[in-house]
């Protein structure tokens, strides 16, 4: 496919105060819906930057019917370079003052934009600010509110894992620029965390109370992949945040990892974590039990699959308490 700015049309006398970041790779079944929720904000002043990553489904031409609709959308499509580098080239394009990540199959709260970038101008001490985020499943349900940490103290500890959800965030240009981009060496993942890591050598991390996105949770994502991958990947990204980067070898290991994945296993992890988000947040035993009765069509009569529908009988109030001090992470 032909490299080339599509959707251009933005007018170029005047720099928008936010740049919006969509990276997009085969997303044709939620794009819409996430261009829509940026298209529909009640700040207006900002751009729509879309770089395709050599998609192969009907994507581009999704995002072609948009370069007309609205002249702050601008849309290029080119080969295939990995979601680092694409990240990357969109923010090189940038004239924003300020970077909002999106992601292709999630939700932006109307509000969202107006959020952040009035808190931004109001501590500029805060070098990249974080929400809250509504968890949905694939099909569109919001399963539960997920509450991080909000203060730079608690943030900070949560490193060599994401303090943040990575399509909530914002943070400055020059920023990023002073951070050295994102590595585009990771391309199986961690890319996120270590941007943050570096950015926090430059002010405060923060994370806003409200759920300002629908972050959509879809089977076969980073945060269910094989225990062994997540180990070898929290290990490069520890190494690369404190200086010491990963070597030729160590990618190559993680890459090989990465493809060791069981479909029928990777459906399984799937739905039992949807029904602990529900066990945990309260929120639907009755959307609990729907998951765990899945995840048996793939792993019949597991013990912990058992225990999780033992669990989702006993009081919402106690399961959550005691979630929160096992992990200490807070749903409702």
């Amino acid at each position: 496919m032909t490299v080339g700015d599509l959707g251009f049309s933005a007018n170029h006398d005047h720099a928008p105060r936010v740049s919006v970041v969509l990276p997009v790779y085969n997303g044709e079944k939620y794009l819409a819906e996430a261009i829509e929720s940026v298209l529909t904000q009640t700040f207006v002043d900002f751009e729509l930057i879309v770089v395709d990553d050599g998609s192969i489904d009907d994507s581009p031409n999704i995002l072609l019917k948009y370069q007309d609709i609205d002249p702050r959308v601008r849309v290029v499509v080119r080969e295939n370079k990995g979601l680092p580098a694409t990240l990357n080239d969109s923010i090189d394009m940038a004239r924003g003052e300020w970077i909002v990540r999106m992601d292709q199959d999630d939700i932006c709260s109307p509000e969202r934009l107006a959020c952040q970038y009035e808190y931004m101008q109001q501590h500029p001490d805060v070098v990249v600010l974080g929400s809250a985020a509504n968890f949905m499943d694939a099909e569109g349900h919001v399963l539960c509110t997920y509450l991080p940490p909000v203060d730079d103290d608690a943030l900070r500890r949560i490193f060599p894992s994401s303090p943040f959800i990575h399509p909530s965030v914002i943070f400055r240009k020059d920023n990023y620029c002073r951070a050295g981009k994102y590595p585009e060496k990771m391309k199986w993942g961690g890319e996120d965390v270590v941007f943050f890591g570096r950015l926090a050598g430059f002010g405060k991390l923060h994370n806003l109370r409200k759920a300002l996105v629908n972050y959509r949770l879809v089977p076969g994502s980073m945060s269910r992949k094989p225990p062994v991958f997540r180990k070898m990947l929290i290990d490069i990204v520890a190494s690369e945040i404190a200086g010491k980067p990963a070597t030729d070898q160590q990618l190559l290991l993680l890459q090989q990892e990465s493809t060791k994945i069981d479909k029928s296993q990777a459906l399984f992890d799937y739905h039992f974590e949807m029904a602990k988000l529900c066990i945990w947040s309260g929120r639907s035993r009755e959307n609990a039990m729907r998951y765990l009765a899945k995840c048996l069509v793939f792993r019949p009569v597991l013990v912990k699959v058992i225990f999780m529908g033992l669990l989702a009988l006993m009081p919402h109030n106690w399961t959550r308490a005691v979630f929160f001090r096992l992990k200490g992470r807070h749903y409702e």
